[in-house]
């Protein structure tokens, strides 16, 4: 692994897992979308609510999580909101975001997916 190179966008973590980075942003975007179906959170709020849920699994380092959150939110899933100003933030409020009526569709259609794929592979080795 000393002469590894990065090719494209795929980051050397992706690669040595076999992931993509199709099958990235789907991970980031799917956990995202589950979180917020729980209830409103904050970006480093919604990373921890993702690890816990996940089992430690997915982790949304703030390179994925924040330009899946953007992305989401271009897409009109979520909808972002200043919460309170905290002194902790030198006053500066967190940014929440809660899921759109479309984000609940797009949740649920990704579950049913996600699902449907382990399904179909569980039933393909038997």
């Amino acid at each position: 692994m000393e002469n590894f190179k990065p090719v494209d966008n795929y980051r050397k973590r992706d690669i040595i897992l076999g992931m993509s980075p199709m099958l990235a942003s789907l991970t980031a975007r799917q956990a995202i979308l589950e979180v917020l179906l729980r209830g409103e959170n904050y970006g480093l709020g919604i990373r921890a609510a993702a690890l816990e849920l996940s089992g430690g699994e997915v982790d949304l380092v703030p390179g994925r999580l924040y330009p899946a959150l953007r992305a989401l939110e271009a897409g009109g899933f979520v909808v972002p909101f200043r919460g309170e100003v905290l002194p902790s933030r030198a006053g500066r409020p967190r940014i929440y975001y809660r899921l759109t009526a479309e984000g609940r569709r797009e949740a649920s259609s990704l579950r049913d997916a996600i699902v449907g794929f382990y399904s179909s592979s569980a039933l393909a080795s038997t």
